[in-house]
């Protein structure tokens, strides 16, 4: 299931999952605790959930910790961290009803790992996320339910392509060691791997996919 505050993006992406897909979509608001529950429900109606990937993010308006508005603070909040939150428990009671197992990955942030000037808000609540990962880790490990978390550094999409020109696209290329940006296969490609048997043992892990960005 694509699960988007756009539900034609959302149905857009699930129609191109492929002849014989058995792919839905949902329209989801992740800061409204109704939005969740009920993309959840939808969720039951194709069968137990065993896998998840919480990946919804808003960026904050920039500006030193001085200049930051509270309203702008509590809007980053209220998508960044509580959006989480309400989906990462909800998932877990869905897989507890269904008998327990499961795995559950969100999408941080290589700015959860460091500070940032003129980011507070984004920053803060991707710090957030790890302690809100590993203390789910801790809780339902022993249900079979694996928490764990993927920090990316920068990945190469068209929303950051919009908010940078040319120059400090490059500049901030130049910060990963490995000369280029990320793609967001990339991190999907772990996100499967966490999903799958294989992470079996991966619990409360912290993951980054930055190109030796934190390095």
């Amino acid at each position: 299931m694509v699960a988007d505050i756009d539900g034609d993006r959302a149905a857009a992406v699930a129609a191109d999952c492929g002849p014989g897909a058995a792919a839905a979509a949902v329209r989801v608001d992740v800061s409204d605790e109704d939005s969740v529950d009920a993309m959840l429900a939808r969720a039951a109606e194709l069968g137990p959930l065993r896998a998840a990937v919480n990946s919804a993010a808003i960026p904050d308006n920039g500006g030193a910790v001085a200049d930051c508005a509270f309203a702008d603070w509590r809007r980053v909040l209220g998508v960044n961290l509580d959006g989480v939150f309400l989906c990462l428990r909800a998932e877990i009671r869905a897989m507890l009803a269904a008998g327990g197992g499961g795995s559950i990955t969100s999408i941080g942030s290589v700015l959860g790992l460091r500070g940032h000037p003129t980011v507070p808000t984004y920053t803060t609540a991707k710090h957030a996320l790890i302690g809100l990962t590993r203390s789910a880790a801790r809780a339902y490990s022993a249900d079979g339910i694996r928490v764990n978390l993927i920090c990316p550094g920068y990945i190469r999409t068209p929303l950051l392509e919009r908010r940078l020109d040319a120059g400090r696209l490059a500049a901030l290329t130049a910060q990963h060691p490995i000369g280029r940006l990320g793609t967001a296969e990339e991190v999907a490609g772990l996100a499967s791997w966490l999903a799958g048997p294989d992470a079996g043992f991966v619990a409360g892990a912290v993951y980054t996919v930055d190109g030796g960005f934190t390095a």
